[in-house]
């Protein structure tokens, strides 16, 4: 099928470790254009995102050079962490799948999803990046915030310790600095 142009598979890959497997399959030109595409990856590499920026890459190439208008993707409906990142790359729900696919021995109903070229702006994979940035800039600033107010603190207290000192010097109590003011004073009217 991958070489009549029906499939395309790839390896999910991070840092030349293999840890799953992305395929678009069923591709129908013609008036429809379309193709579902899958994924899984390992237990070690769940949680960290790889599944999603697969996906996101994978989209890309589907509605890029792949030259598809739609994609679709059918999920359980109890794999929270699937559609989870389904939504991040922008699928949206478009209805359920009774009995749809024989799973652990049983057939099982599916969501099925789906995005279309027009529904993307730019590519999948900027827009979740963007999507980092921005979490992670309403993250920081408020950290940053903290940070500089702690600075802030930190410049009174300094400019606080430095006035004391200086009234201190004003005084003419130089007591920590050896009481050499005093001797002084004390010396020259000696020598006087």
């Amino acid at each position: 099928y991958a070489r009549a142009g029906a499939t395309l598979p790839a390896a999910i890959e991070l840092d030349g470790r293999f840890c799953g497997q992305l395929t678009v399959g069923g591709i129908v030109r013609g008036a429809l254009h379309s193709g579902w595409i899958g994924y899984w990856v390992g237990r070690p590499f769940v949680g960290g995102g790889v599944a999603t920026a697969a996906l996101a890459l994978g989209v890309d190439h589907a509605l890029g050079p792949g030259a598809l208008h739609r994609v679709d993707a059918t999920v359980r409906p109890e794999n929270t962490a699937s559609r989870v990142v389904l939504e991040r790359c922008g699928f949206r729900e478009e209805g359920l799948l009774k009995r749809y696919l024989d799973v652990d021995g049983g057939w099982r109903d599916h969501l099925l999803v789906a995005l279309t070229i027009e529904e993307v702006q730019g590519s999948v994979a900027a827009t979740l990046v963007r999507a980092v940035r921005r979490t992670a800039d309403e993250t920081l600033r408020p950290l940053e915030e903290q940070v500089q107010q702690r600075l802030l603190t930190g410049e009174q207290q300094g400019q606080h310790a430095e006035a004391a000192a200086l009234r201190r010097h004003d005084r003419g109590d130089h007591a920590e600095q050896g009481g050499g003011h005093e001797q002084d004073a004390g010396a020259g009217q000696a020598a006087a």
